[in-house]
């Protein structure tokens, strides 16, 4: 909790720091899609698709900008190190869905 500088009678407020991945205007299977892709193994996206409760359809919708996203982001991890291996992983499980 941060104490507010501003006089009167609300003394204390609470403050949020986002990250500019958090400020978002599309829905929140945007942000499942690309749990899924950066970080989630290709043989447990049914179960968190299911467990978040989005319909196929709006992860299909979603799965382009993030698989395209994914490419530019393991773009600077050294080729073939395991992080580098993953990232191409999901990304080919991606452009499986897709097909």
């Amino acid at each position: 909790m941060l104490r507010s500088r501003t006089p009167g009678p609300r003394q204390t407020a609470s403050f949020a720091f986002l990250d500019w991945e958090d400020v978002r205007s599309a829905n929140g299977c945007t942000d499942v899609t690309w749990l899924l892709v950066s970080s989630v193994g290709p043989e447990c996206w049914d179960d968190v698709i299911s467990a978040y409760g989005a319909e196929a359809s709006e992860f299909m919708a979603a799965l382009p900008n993030a698989a395209t996203q994914g490419i530019l982001s393991f773009g600077d991890r050294e080729p073939g190190s395991q992080e580098a291996n993953r990232w191409v992983a999901r990304t080919e499980a991606a452009a499986a869905r897709l097909i």
